[in-house]
């Protein structure tokens, strides 16, 4: 009986800690397009940094996210989610806390990188508590929890814009990093007695090699990868901008729109189960509808600008390129389901890991094709307006990895492997 009760109060912990976990990943999704998105404007008049170097403070968190992610992945098992969990929350809120406080390039860059470090990890201690506690139920927790963290993208991106505006830029970033702090400290009450002994993980690269090289991972890898990278380009780089450069939105407007796409993307990874249960055994034709989806939003933003076209016709394609950005969970639970059994919380990883390296390298492509254009932006009211050219060329990068990702889904999933997948 005795055991019986520890074990149900580590699991109660667990669960107190599982939740804090998932309201920090609220705050850590927000801090994927706080900088430079909510704060583009203040810092490039501020601290004189060019879209290029902004757009490389969004990347090397990126590259930090997946790093993270990587090598946390690798390990996750013999150190549990607990220990983690831990890690992440120490460097989030440290990274969180300093970079109001930053005023120079390089510090900041520093800053960025510690942050993305804590951020990665608290998707992966959040992963391995959800499969440890909710195994059964992994795709409706999962998008349940994934709905509650990309809600952090919809506060980033519109609420967090109008604070940045009310109290200036460092004060609106210190807010959510004294939240962050403050759980931190609650999930250290819930941590004595749950991390549990520490295993032994001799085998690295096998794993690695097996749980990646296989044909739908690859491809499902490749398709998730550009949705992510696109979506997190708009949201960080230019999607507010482009608004507001070449179709002359109100900032609140523009800020609205971006909620209105961070909206989206939470709702469709809240669906994950019935979306995939209404096309059963129709995975690979689901992937390729989604990706059309994607590829006509891009196009549609590429027409929009080149014939001076309304600005509904470019909420639609805001709205369309939302739409495979929403489906991480979908592809997360695919990849589960088409996983042996030792390999899902590790393949999970690695989808999210190339997920934020493409975001890491588009976001960074997207900041370079803007610079080349800078030299005919015009300065007017303390803000840098680009020219269309430089939205236009981003688009095309857009429409370029939407044919790629079309034709990696072509091959997903054979007809005859559907019906093994049961969700």
């Amino acid at each position: 009986m005795r055991n019986i009760m520890t074990t149900e109060k580590i699991r109660r912990r667990k669960t107190g800690l599982f939740i804090c976990a998932v309201i920090l990943s609220l705050f850590s999704s927000m801090s994927k397009v706080l900088v430079p998105n909510a704060v583009f404007d203040q810092l490039q008049n501020e601290l004189g940094l060019n879209v290029s170097l902004l757009a490389s403070l969004s990347s090397w968190y990126m590259y930090a996210y997946a790093t993270s992610q990587l090598f946390l992945g690798l390990f996750v098992e013999s150190l549990g989610g607990v220990r983690v969990l831990f890690f992440a929350g120490i460097t989030f809120s440290l990274g969180s806390l300093l970079f109001p406080l930053c005023s120079t390039p390089w510090l900041m860059f520093l800053v960025r990188i510690i942050t993305g470090l804590g951020a990665g990890s608290v998707f992966i201690g959040l992963l391995k508590l959800l499969t440890d506690l909710y195994n059964e139920r992994f795709g409706y927790i999962m998008g349940f929890s994934m709905f509650l963290g990309y809600l952090g993208t919809t506060l980033g991106s519109g609420p967090m814009v109008g604070l940045v505006h009310l109290c200036g830029w460092r004060m609106a970033l210190l807010i959510p990093a004294f939240i962050s702090l403050t759980l931190f400290l609650l999930m250290l009450l819930f941590m004595p007695g749950t991390a549990g002994p520490r295993t032994r993980h001799p085998e690295i690269l096998r794993p690695l090699k097996e749980a990646m090289l296989q044909g739908n991972m690859i491809r499902l890898t490749l398709i998730d990868a550009f949705w992510c990278g696109v979506y997190y380009t708009m949201l960080n780089v230019m999607g507010r901008k482009c608004l507001e450069d070449a179709l002359h939105f109100p900032v609140r407007w523009s800020a609205l729109l971006l909620t209105l796409l961070t909206v989206i993307v939470a709702v469709l990874n809240f669906s994950t189960g019935f979306i995939c249960r209404i096309f059963k055994g129709h995975y690979r034709q689901m992937i390729l509808g989604i990706g059309l989806v994607g590829l006509a939003g891009y196009l549609l933003g590429y027409l929009t600008i080149s014939r001076d076209g309304s600005g509904w016709l470019m909420a639609l394609a805001y709205v369309l390129i939302g739409i495979p950005a929403g489906c991480f969970s979908i592809n997360a639970n695919l990849t589960k389901e088409d996983s042996p059994p030792q390999y899902i919380s590790l393949r999970v990883t690695l989808l999210n890991v190339w997920a934020f390296v493409m975001i890491a390298v588009l976001g960074k492509c997207g900041g370079m094709i803007m610079h080349w254009q800078e030299s005919r932006a015009v300065l007017a009211d303390g803000v840098l307006h680009y020219p269309p050219e430089a939205y236009q060329g981003v688009f095309l990068m857009f429409i370029l990895t939407g044919l790629i990702s079309l034709y990696a889904a072509w091959g997903l999933f054979p007809q005859k492997r559907d019906d093994r997948l049961k969700i």
